[in-house]
């Protein structure tokens, strides 16, 4: 995950996380993840129920 991902996905300024310190933006970058893998997992159970 890099800066230009992080703002196309939150539809953020990409200057918002280049100004960051690093560890801030590495919080963000768990964050993001998170989000991903927890919208991924309802995308994974809503394909499974429709399957049904």
């Amino acid at each position: 995950m890099n800066a230009l991902r992080l703002a196309r996905y939150t539809k953020t300024p990409i200057s918002f996380f280049l100004d960051l310190p690093v560890d801030e933006f590495i919080v963000w970058i768990e964050e993001v993840r998170k989000e991903q893998k927890a919208e991924q997992a309802e995308y994974d159970k809503a394909l499974k129920k429709k399957g049904k």
